[in-house]
């Protein structure tokens, strides 16, 4: 059976067909889908796509299979098919990518608990931030908000999240957490984008805010349909928020960002967040 390119129509059609029925999809459905488009043979059929409609119509049949619970229970083992979204040409598989690593995230700290340090779930958290962190410098503003979003909601739901992106004691999300926010080679956009969402995790801000300059709080414009991230502070005390992110070493590029005058609107983007954190203090 040819798996490339004579793929595409027939998957192209059973999404839509999937697509007109009623909403949520029940585990049946996506039990029959999955069953006869597994995921290899969806992204080999993807790789041949041309037209941009095709690419959003099997995104978001894809996204709503996996929203239902046969759907989240794959993530774990549909890891490698997740990165290859999150390095797809289209912009529309990568967000669905950064939605999807969100997704895992809570399932596996649902799953695990308090427990889910570096080795109790084999590595997938740790794998999951990182390609979200990466995922920040996206130059698309819709992939870039869909991760940021993840990493947010994931961050404050536990002290246990939010220390896996925050601590300085090697975790290595927070290392490369610390390093985007640093990095000259991202430019000011994605240091201010990274600052931001550090700052929303250290004060259990929702963010999404405009700051007025044409930054967006956590890389996040307002658009139809897109609502406040709902998060959970359970456990998570403000003292040890703050004392986190004073820890992190991710202060430093704030203040270094207020300190270089070769970007004006990004020294008043910075100076915005610093002052959203002396607000909440």
């Amino acid at each position: 059976m040819d798996l490339g390119r004579g793929d595409l129509p027939e998957l192209v059609k059973a999404c839509g067909e999937l697509h007109s029925m009623p909403q949520p999809l029940t585990d049946a459905q996506a039990h029959a889908f999955l069953s006869e488009f597994p995921f290899e043979r969806i992204f080999r059929a993807l790789a041949s796509a041309q037209g941009g409609s095709d690419v959003a119509l099997i995104s978001d049949t894809l996204g709503r299979l996996l929203a239902t619970e046969l759907g989240s229970s794959t993530l774990p083992t549909a890891t490698p098919y997740l990165e290859a979204a999150s390095n797809a040409p289209m912009p529309p598989l990568r967000r669905l990518a950064a939605e999807k690593y969100g997704a895992l995230l809570m399932a596996q700290a649902m799953k695990y608990g308090g427990l889910s340090g570096e080795d109790s779930d084999g590595g997938v958290t740790e794998a999951a931030c990182l390609q979200l962190v990466r995922m920040l410098s996206d130059p698309e503003p819709a992939v870039a908000a869909a991760a940021a979003k993840s990493l947010r909601t994931y961050g404050s739901s536990s002290l246990t999240a939010l220390k896996r992106l925050l601590s300085p004691n090697g975790s290595a999300p927070s290392a490369a957490l610390s390093a985007a926010a640093a990095s000259d080679a991202l430019g000011g956009v994605v240091r201010l984008r990274v600052l931001g969402l550090a700052l929303d995790l250290a004060t259990g801000s929702t963010g999404g805010r405009p700051l007025g300059n044409g930054y967006y709080h956590t890389a996040q414009a307002p658009s139809a349909g897109t609502s406040a991230v709902d998060t959970s502070e359970v456990g998570v005390p403000y003292d040890e928020r703050l004392q986190l992110l004073r820890s992190s070493g991710l202060l430093q590029p704030l203040l270094d960002q207020l300190a270089d005058p070769a970007d004006a609107l990004a020294c008043l983007a910075a100076l915005q967040l610093l002052e959203d954190l002396l607000a909440a203090a």
